[in-house]
């Protein structure tokens, strides 16, 4: 006679990992691996978990932050810069390891700066000789020309008086009175200004300053192509309608270099280490393959 034997269910498999998990040669094997891989990193980057703190580096945390406060630290505000130095490292090092330096605009564009303050430090220009100096000045003498200037007086009429075109109409009524009467200075007959009335030796860009711009024929452009010794206008500023009498003007004028040889001779560094960037950068490129697959 056929015995009946009941069937075991097998354990769910949630239990079977319980299970495994608890077993120590699990545990055992998994640490081992965990070491060698460890040691294996380690042999491959030897330096990415040692750090020296030494004297010269808690010099160099003191040393800022005397620049910064004025004062040296304290041995335990010393103590805690260098705790949070070693802190930062550690971050940092991290970091790399899990390329968070990687896609950054912010990173990039801080180590891209880094690099040329470099190659600017390491790019020292020779001192010029007088003849080199002078050969500058004069291949460069539209950076060293003083613009033309104008001096002058004018009357001022404010388009809050009734509106812009009565402020136009009103200047033209003076005009006619200045210009028949001879006068050469009458800010009485129009409005308050808020700046002078009288101006000496002012360029364009500072007029421009002063009485800001308003298109081709403000008063900016306009005081340089006013007659001389003689009312003329009326002319639109930022603030309204001005009448001008222009008393003298000074041409273009290049200053002798002795005048200037400071600033010709800054000058002079600056564009030989632009150049010499320029060629440094030049062989950097050399050294990689470029392909352009659409030009900008």
């Amino acid at each position: 006679m056929a015995t009946l034997t009941a069937a075991v269910p097998a354990p769910p498999r949630r239990l079977l990992l319980r299970r495994l998990l608890r077993e120590p040669f699990l545990h055992f094997v998994l640490l081992g691996a965990a070491l060698f891989l460890a040691g294996q990193h380690l042999q491959r980057h030897p330096e990415r978990y040692r750090i020296v703190l030494g004297r010269a580096q808690l010099d160099e945390i003191a040393r800022n932050y005397a620049r910064q406060y004025g004062a040296e630290p304290s041995p335990a505000q010393l103590r805690s810069l260098a705790d949070h130095t070693l802190q930062e490292e550690i971050y940092f090092r991290e970091a790399l390891a899990l390329n968070l330096d990687r896609d950054d605009q912010i990173v990039r564009r801080r180590l891209v700066q880094k690099y040329e303050f470099l190659q600017q430090d390491l790019i020292v220009p020779r001192e010029p000789d007088a003849l080199q100096l002078q050969r500058h000045y004069e291949q460069n003498a539209s950076r060293y020309t003083q613009p033309a200037r104008r001096s002058f007086t004018h009357v001022y009429f404010s388009p809050d008086e009734g509106g812009d075109a009565r402020a136009q109409a009103r200047a033209l009524q003076a005009l006619a009175q200045l210009q028949a009467q001879g006068r050469t200075r009458a800010p009485e007959l129009g409005d308050r200004f808020a700046d002078l009335y009288d101006y000496a030796q002012i360029g364009q860009a500072d007029a421009a300053r002063v009485f800001g711009q308003s298109g081709q024929s403000g008063l900016p452009q306009a005081l340089f192509e006013a007659p001389l010794h003689q009312w003329s206008g009326p002319y639109r500023s930022g603030y309204g309608w001005h009448l001008l009498y222009v008393t003298d003007e000074q041409a273009p004028r290049l200053p002798p270099l002795a005048e200037v040889r400071e600033r010709v001779h800054a000058d002079y560094l600056d564009d030989e280490r632009q150049q010499a960037d320029a060629a440094a950068y030049a062989r950097l490129l050399a050294k990689y393959e470029v392909k352009r697959e659409a030009q900008p």
